[in-house]
């Protein structure tokens, strides 16, 4: 069970009526930039910060560090601006952006993990890290401690798995639209998942066999 990938139907739904609706407004907004319009930056940001410092998040599993990269991400995505050539998603470009600048990010620091079990305040720290609530602190506790283990089992996949599982499982992706994002083909995509899903099958047994 914590080897599966589950995404909800209403996140899909949400992504899919996003893309229907905004893809030209986010063209829109893009071509404003173009020309230095601030107003359009800050609706730009306003639209996709939630999703950049999340993705930053659980790349880095540092709140201040994810932060930091937002503001990175952001400056990236203006000076960049120009050279967008609509030939991809405005989404997958920032996707893509926030991947890249933080897998560097990881490398001048020599990280090896997002998340480590021995430090809770990552978790507690999270932008967005979709729990589950309820009325029962103790199905909340259970559920979140799953979550640790699942989130140190991920940080231990290459960095292709790593990115993969965290596209489709926390954000909803497709495997088209991650290939997109990883300038790769969709089936390189399902390799990489196919593999995270047989490592985290490894790495999760001992404590598949105690529940």
């Amino acid at each position: 069970m914590f080897f599966s990938f589950p995404v909800s139907n209403e996140k899909r739904e949400q992504q899919s009526s996003y893309s229907e609706e905004e893809s030209v407004q986010d063209y829109e907004l893009i071509e404003k930039i173009k020309t230095g319009n601030g107003i359009a930056f800050q609706e730009l940001f306003e639209r996709y910060k939630k999703l950049v410092i999340n993705v930053c998040f659980r790349l880095v599993g540092n709140k201040d560090e994810a932060e930091d990269l937002t503001q990175d991400v952001f400056l990236a995505i203006f000076r960049s601006a120009q050279h967008f050539n609509h030939r991809s998603k405005v989404s997958t470009w920032i996707y893509r952006i926030a991947i890249n600048l933080s897998l560097n990010h990881l490398r001048r620091k020599k990280y090896r993990h997002w998340f480590s079990l021995d430090d809770t305040s990552t978790c507690n720290e999270s932008a967005d890290l979709d729990l589950v609530s309820s009325d029962c602190p103790e199905h909340d506790f259970d559920k979140q401690e799953q979550e640790k283990i699942v989130l140190k089992a991920i940080n231990q996949l290459p960095a292709d798995q790593r990115i993969a599982v965290m596209l489709q499982r926390y954000e909803g992706l497709s495997c088209q639209e991650i290939a997109a994002i990883a300038e790769c083909s969709v089936g390189a995509v399902q390799a990489r998942l196919h593999r995270a899903k047989k490592n985290l099958y490894q790495k999760l047994l001992p404590y598949l066999k105690e529940i």
